[in-house]
């Protein structure tokens, strides 16, 4: 997977990930260390609205770099975004699909779990890049 997603990137791809597990977080860092854009979905999200933090939030590290020369942008949905009909039935879809390819039963999972809410922002963002 990783030597795919470089080469779609080295193809001016602009690749996004929630970079939640390690080896997303490796496939990130070597997009990032390349040069290439990044959309990262954060799954923390950014601070909440009226909070003393949301005033004068930024990135930090490398995510202010890349930000302020134009190759990260930063994404959080709306908890709302989360119940759309079309996001539950695609994220459920999708899980669906991910257990059957590994020989598992597919019981529904809780939509406010960390596993789900990746899974639901994965396709909120292929909807946004979709061509459709």
């Amino acid at each position: 997977m990783e030597n795919k997603v470089l080469w779609y990137a080295r193809q001016g791809a602009v690749t996004y990930s929630g970079a939640i597990s390690k080896g997303e977080q490796r496939i990130v860092r070597k997009v990032r260390e390349e040069g290439h854009p990044l959309v990262i979905v954060l799954k923390d999200g950014f601070p909440k609205e009226g909070s003393e933090n949301e005033r004068y939030y930024k990135p930090g590290g490398i995510y202010f770099e890349l930000c302020s020369e134009g190759k990260l942008l930063l994404l959080e949905a709306l908890d709302s975004t989360y119940e759309l009909e079309d996001v539950v039935k695609e994220t459920e879809r999708q899980l669906y699909v991910k257990c059957q390819a590994k020989g598992y039963a597919y019981s529904p999972i809780p939509h406010n779990t960390e596993r789900w809410r990746f899974m639901a922002a994965n396709v909120m963002v292929e909807r946004m890049v979709s061509e459709k």
